[in-house]
């Protein structure tokens, strides 16, 4: 997915270098999402990281 294709909510997003702790939250959302559980982030920091990551580099079940 190309800047183009993301919703408008997301259009301003930028990569960003997030701490391993935060690194390891997207990791687990990530891997919660995929087995069709939830995503629980624990502050506004984790969330935006979160969108970042995925903004940056969109998982296939995402769209």
């Amino acid at each position: 997915m190309d800047e183009s294709e993301l919703p408008p909510t997301l259009a301003d997003a930028e990569e960003i270098d997030a701490d391993p702790e935060t690194e390891q939250a997207i990791d687990e959302a990530l891997e919660d999402y995929a087995a069709g559980r939830f995503i629980r982030c624990y502050g506004e920091d984790e969330f935006d990281a979160l969108l970042a990551s995925l903004a940056a580099h969109p998982h296939p079940r995402a769209s």
